[in-house]
């Protein structure tokens, strides 16, 4: 059986900094969440709904694999327009993907901060471009 889960608070906002020269417009310490975009699934609107089928154009693979179509809503945007409505019960296999690349390959570092109900979590991830 295929065992579901989701993230159990609301996202509010998400940040991405750059702690390196990202390029020209994205120097080190500012934020580069207009360059990024965010990916998941949520089945909210499926319960918001009273439990109703709520069919989505798109889904990713695995949901269409176990038949969940009718009940998770794909959600892609920027970080940048992220609501606090689209961001409830999230897949917690959600992930954000540099829509562009620095001006020079090499290692760059990004402190994450996602911004939940009552607390926000901070990051600091570093990424090979």
């Amino acid at each position: 059986m295929y065992k579901v889960s989701a993230v159990n608070d609301t996202i509010f906002d998400i940040d991405i900094v750059s702690l390196n020269d990202f390029d020209k417009i994205h120097k080190a310490g500012n934020s580069v969440s207009d360059i990024v975009s965010f990916y998941g699934s949520s089945p909210y609107d499926y319960v918001k709904n009273g439990y109703q089928s709520v069919m989505s154009k798109v889904n990713p693979p695995e949901v269409e694999q176990y038949g969940l179509s009718i009940i998770w809503q794909t959600i892609s945007c920027k970080i940048t327009n992220i609501t606090d409505n689209k961001l409830n019960f999230l897949d917690d296999n959600f992930y954000i993907v540099f829509d562009e690349k620095p001006e020079k390959n090499g290692l760059y570092t990004f402190e994450i901060s996602i911004k939940y109900t009552h607390k926000t979590l901070k990051n600091t991830v570093t990424m090979e471009f």
